[in-house]
């Protein structure tokens, strides 16, 4: 009985620490993060005009991420990103390698493209980050999602 009596302590001992600990470790948490996701699609109609998406980041952002996914059927489509320094930090493009057709149904020929390119950038440089989209011709969409971790004090 004494035995029981003395396990039974040690266990309620027990559980009530590690229920104080638990209870009481959020207020000690130190730097919690905060994310902002902004995604924008942008439509391509045929013409060949250079376009500049720009994404702000300050000095507490401490994880930048770029997700760009595009898809045109016609045309070509350049994607350049560049840093505040005005180095290119990523690029990739896409195009059409066969001539569309619309004559008549049975012979018809039509293609589409698709290209994506995913960058992680841990501790990126402050300032503007630019996303150039250099069209030729082309025809299609893109989607950007931009994603910036911040460390909150």
């Amino acid at each position: 009985l004494i035995l029981k009596f003395t396990i039974m302590k040690k266990l309620l001992i027990s559980m009530t620490a590690t229920f104080f600990i638990l209870t009481l470790l959020p207020f000690f948490t130190c730097g919690q993060n905060t994310a902002m996701d902004v995604s924008r699609s942008i439509m391509l109609s045929g013409d060949s005009e250079t376009e500049e998406i720009i994404i702000l980041v300050d000095q507490k952002t401490i994880l930048l991420k770029l997700n760009i996914q595009s898809a045109i059927n016609k045309g070509k489509l350049s994607i350049e990103i560049v840093d505040p320094t005005g180095e290119k930090q990523g690029k990739f493009s896409i195009g059409s390698q066969i001539k569309t057709t619309k004559n008549n149904k049975e012979n018809q020929k039509e293609e589409h493209v698709k290209g994506n390119i995913n960058k992680i950038i841990n501790e990126p440089i402050q300032g503007k980050w630019i996303i150039k989209l250099i069209p030729d011709k082309a025809e299609g969409a893109v989607n950007i999602q931009s994603t910036q971790s911040y460390k909150d004090n």
